[in-house]
């Protein structure tokens, strides 16, 4: 086709098709994951938006071919050139714009817009009355496979697996924008080329004219249609700026995240994700994003109210099989959920999921929050298995043992099946305990607890109740078989403990409740072997007793005993006698030992009575702490009636000595009395010293630095460590009333007692004779060297009035050692 070309117009029609393709590219690039509304009508102003920058791009073409031909418009084919263009740009681009398309998508989209480019090519030709005699179809076929490769190449470029946003984008839509435009103009010009035409008429002078009047009409058109496209381009890179700004701060927030986070659809799809997600179901992080949110996680139904999701994603089923219904995600809006992850490589896993939804370019979006809780499952289990364990033993507790226990008895009452509870306590512990140390005590309940679980079966349950109790629950037993159990126990808790070099001995004391003979009720059944326990306690120890009715009596004493020492202690029946000390040598008052007496209904029961009990009932430390205080409040009264300081003794028990505030309390009775300290002697027992020598001498140098003095009771009485005696910062020896009472009829027991004391003068301890009854005793003392004695010889223990007559009478009327012989 003969003629020539106005550069700039060419330029423009160019321009006029590279604006629109960036365009109707961005909008439809950008709207793509828009709901699909939204999504019809933004890919319609698209398509429009391409098709008429293809139709005008063709007419300013037109417009730049300077011709000697008349051209005219058909005004039906125009606008149907229009319509083709518009059509086919909206057909290719909806094809184009779907999720991750692949390229034999972007292939087919390429052909549609192609083929609406040469289609409103050659329309617009024909309503121009432009259409051509002959072809040059080498051109045109060079024309064709411009146009064919720019409109595929420009799609693959702009659409092909790339981010909504980011500089990356931008560029790619520019250099796809820039393809389209060659694909248009290319085959618009190369199809204008190739065609020829027959003899041509002569060109009147109005077409001419009426030319130049289109040359204008067409640079303002184009001019017109460039500056809208301007403003278009001009906003996509402000709201691509824009949104790069918003999409690096929500990249950001998911990178920092230490919780997994996933961005769903509202068909279960996974849109988007965190790295912490690919590191807590093992998969790649571009993988989750083609997987659906039932692949990761069982999503538990339930909910109600409508959350926007589609029933698209009604039967979708997860790895658990399940189907993920229309309320499942509905009803975890706004709330947390534990539920199972599965991994990467199909091993489940606990996660807790919280879901929000937001609106996303006109559809719901939800963001799953998902948090791995293994740690936290395993922290719970430890804390309950906590609560249903004792933690010392590892052993199971009382609260576990009456579940257990219950739910026996359920099942036993239906299959007529026998069920027995033993009641087992360790015969001396708290001597162990108070003698060894706690860590030592605390060491042989734990091998109690393994002994004990070797001598039951699998289906039976050992317990600890607390402190030395511990309860058996013995399932299908019969009494021949619970005997042998108990039997069992008290051979395998004979054998001796060792710890830090140290031999320990505990022994049982056994008490069985057979199901249903001795109760039908697990509260019943250990409250009746913890009374056989007792019971057999009470009758010798290391043995075992099934319940009778016949020891709620017994047992029924021991409760009122201790009901009636606590009244006793409220309404203040205690009192308190003295029992003189006396010089051997020079028969003058040396001191006073307190004894504790109950009087009861007129009646004074001596301490060896009840003081057992007391112990048992855990009244001791109360009771001890009264006669501390009045023994130190009567010693004062005395002195302010001007009668002599002599030492006050009172006996302390290893109970009272074991209390953490003991020493405290001993500073706060003298404070509160106002004794003076160097007057006070604490007695206390040999027993107390077997094998805790220096922990327990710890305490005593406590005791010597508040200026008390100390006594150590019953010597000779059990098997006192001579260490001990060495190590002990005492002040005083109490030899005990059983070597006393053999002197002078056994020689070897006098030649002991001389190096006992002897020993004891060399530690600088004054020696005191207990049990002093006879003349002679008195005398042999005398010869030995023995410093004080008390005894029935010297008087009876007598109360604080005769006592202080006693006292007078040291005071005015000393007597000599001849005088008491």
């Amino acid at each position: 086709m003969s003629g020539t070309y106005n550069v700039y117009l060419v330029l423009l029609s160019y321009l006029i098709a590279f604006m629109s393709a960036y365009s109707a590219f961005d909008l439809a690039r950008r709207l793509s994951a828009a709901a699909a509304r939204v999504r019809r009508l933004c890919l319609g102003l698209a398509g429009v938006i391409l098709g008429i920058g293809i139709w005008a791009m063709h007419f300013v073409a037109i417009l730049a071919y300077e011709t000697s031909l008349s051209i005219h418009y058909d005004s039906l084919l125009m606008l149907l050139s229009v319509g083709f263009a518009v059509t086919a740009s909206w057909a290719g681009l909806a094809c184009a714009s779907r999720p991750a398309p692949g390229l034999r998508r972007l292939l087919a989209s390429g052909c549609i817009v192609f083929a609406g480019v040469v289609g409103m090519h050659f329309i617009g030709m024909a309503a121009m009355g432009m259409g051509g005699d002959r072809y040059h179809w080498l051109l045109l076929m060079l024309g064709a496979a411009i146009g064919l490769a720019g409109s595929f190449g420009a799609l693959f470029v702009s659409f092909r697996s790339q981010p909504a946003g980011g500089r990356n984008s931008y560029l790619r839509r520019l250099l796809g924008a820039a393809m389209m435009g060659g694909a248009i103009a290319g085959l618009h010009y190369l199809s204008m080329e190739a065609m020829t035409f027959g003899s041509v008429g002569h060109l009147h002078q109005r077409f001419r004219h009426a030319g130049h009047q289109d040359e204008m009409l067409g640079i303002i058109l184009a001019n017109c249609i460039i500056f809208l496209l301007s403003i278009i381009v001009i906003r996509g890179y402000f709201l691509d700026r824009r949104y790069r700004e918003g999409e690096a701060f929500r990249l950001a927030v998911l990178e920092s995240a230490l919780d997994g986070i996933l961005l769903v659809d509202h068909q279960g799809g996974i849109m988007e994700c965190n790295p912490v997600m690919g590191g807590m179901f093992g998969y790649p992080r571009e993988e989750l994003a083609t997987l659906h949110l039932t692949d990761l996680l069982e999503v538990p139904a339930g909910g109600s109210g409508d959350g926007g999701l589609s029933t698209e994603a009604e039967g979708r089923e997860g790895p658990s099989g399940f189907a993920l219904p229309v309320e499942a995600i509905r009803g975890l809006l706004d709330s947390r959920v534990e539920t199972t992850g599965w991994r990467a490589d199909g091993t489940a896993f606990p996660v807790e999921i919280s879901l929000t939804r937001t609106e996303g370019f006109g559809r719901p979006v939800f963001t799953v929050f998902v948090r791995d809780i293994t740690d936290r499952r395993k922290a719970e289990e430890h804390i309950r298995q906590m609560a249903l364990r004792d933690p010392l033993t590892g052993l199971y507790n009382r609260s576990y043992l009456q579940e257990k226990l219950s739910s026996a008895l359920s099942r036993a009452e239906g299959s007529r099946g026998t069920i027995g509870v033993m009641f087992l306590d360790l015969d001396g512990f708290k001597s162990i305990n108070d003698t060894f140390g706690h860590d030592s005590g605390d060491m042989l309940l734990q091998e109690v607890g393994e002994r004990l679980l070797h001598c039951v079966r699998e289906e039976d349950l050992v317990s600890r109740q607390g402190g030395d109790e511990f309860i058996v629950m013995l399932s299908g037993v019969t009494p021949g078989t619970a005997s042998s159990f108990a039997v069992r126990m008290i051979e395998a808790l004979a054998r001796p403990f060792y710890y830090a070099g140290r031999e320990m001995t505990v022994t049982p004391s056994i008490g069985i409740a057979l199901y249903p003979s001795a109760g039908t009720s697990a509260h019943v059944l250990v409250k009746h072997a913890d009374t056989a326990m007792y019971q057999a306690k009470l009758n010798g120890k290391n043995h075992f007793l099934f319940y009778t009715a016949e020891m709620e009596a017994s047992l029924s004493q021991q409760t009122k005993l201790e009901a009636r020492l606590k009244l006793a202690l409220q309404q203040d029946e205690f009192r308190l006698h003295y029992a003189p000390v006396m010089s051997v040598q020079t028969g003058r008052l040396l001191g006073v030992e307190a004894l504790l007496r109950w009087e009861r209904d007129g009646v004074l029961i001596p301490a060896g009575q009840f003081i057992a009990g007391a112990e048992a009932t855990g009244l001791l430390p109360g009771i001890g702490r009264w006669v501390l205080r009045e023994a130190c409040r009567q010693h004062r009264s005395w002195r302010n009636a001007g009668h002599p300081a002599v030492t006050m003794s009172v006996n302390i028990s290893a109970r009272e000595l074991a209390e953490e505030d003991f020493v405290e309390g001993v500073g706060h009775a003298l404070k509160e009395t106002e004794m003076q300290a160097e007057w006070l002697q604490l007695e206390i027992t040999e027993e107390i010293g077997r094998g805790r020598a220096t922990r327990l001498c710890d305490r005593l140098k406590e005791l010597k630095a508040l200026g008390v003095r100390l006594s150590l009771d019953d010597f000779g009485a059990g098997a006192a460590s001579l260490r001990f005696l060495q190590l002990a910062p005492v002040d005083e020896l109490k030899l005990d009333g059983r070597l006393i009472a053999a002197l002078g009829e056994c020689p070897a027991r006098q030649a002991m007692l001389e190096a006992l004391i002897s020993l004891a003068h060399g530690r600088g301890m004054q020696v005191i004779a207990e049990g002093v009854e006879r003349s002679g005793q008195l005398e042999k003392l005398r010869e030995l060297a023995c410093d004080g004695a008390q005894g029935y010889w010297f008087g009876q223990p007598m109360a604080a009035g005769e006592f202080e007559r006693l006292l007078s009478y040291e005071r005015y009327h000393r007597k000599d050692s001849s005088q008491i012989s």
